[in-house]
């Protein structure tokens, strides 16, 4: 097992075995291969040739913020807001030590960047206020961001999470995930099964 190492590259070698290319001149073999590294995916799959010219769709970054309130959550329960195209809106969700946190926000980026932009704490009070009006802004704090790996760019219609196996690409014991985000957890046993008879 190898663990916390960069994958440069995927080769298919003529033996079927797949070749991963880890740090800067190690390779580990294996027989049957499974890419599922998220933001990744994309970068790690075009670093492979396919016998019929399959290309890798290309995963576009969105990064959200979230903001956590101080004290006890005025909330017994989540607040889902009305989704908007690609944003599901600022959920207000609560923990089991009943603290209380909204987002994430929505910002399309170039590039991975887990940086906070307190700027947007204006639009985060707005947004929220709409159904807690209560909201006393003082009591916000910027918590952690998080990215998103999108199939489609800002403005363009909504696509979903893609699983692609030989029918797509070629390689026989090769499945790709791409654009898994929020159904990464709560499909994880659904896509597993997905996974596994694609594999074989």
């Amino acid at each position: 097992m190898t663990l916390n190492t960069d994958v440069t590259a995927i080769r298919s070698r003529v033996d079927g075995l797949f070749a991963i290319e880890i740090g800067a001149a190690d390779v580990v073999t294996c027989c049957k291969l499974v890419n599922s590294a998220g933001l990744h995916a994309s970068r790690i799959a075009t670093t492979m040739a396919y016998p019929n010219g399959y290309v890798p769709p290309e995963t576009y970054y969105a990064k959200g913020q979230y903001y956590a309130l101080s004290g006890r959550s005025p909330f017994t329960r989540h607040i889902y807001p009305m989704p908007d195209g690609a944003w599901l809106g600022l959920h207000a969700t609560v923990d089991l030590g009943h603290r209380c946190k909204f987002g994430p926000d929505i910002a399309w980026i170039p590039d991975i960047d887990y940086s906070f932009n307190e700027v947007r704490l204006a639009q985060f009070v707005e947004f929220i206020r709409d159904y807690y009006p209560g909201l006393d802004d003082s009591q916000l704090h910027p918590d952690y961001t998080g990215i998103r790996p999108k199939l489609y760019r800002e403005g363009e219609p909504v696509a979903d999470f893609t699983i692609h196996g030989c029918a797509q690409h070629g390689h026989d014991h090769l499945v790709m995930l791409f654009g898994i985000e929020s159904p990464g957890l709560t499909a994880a046993l659904s896509i597993a099964d997905e996974v596994a008879d694609l594999i074989d």
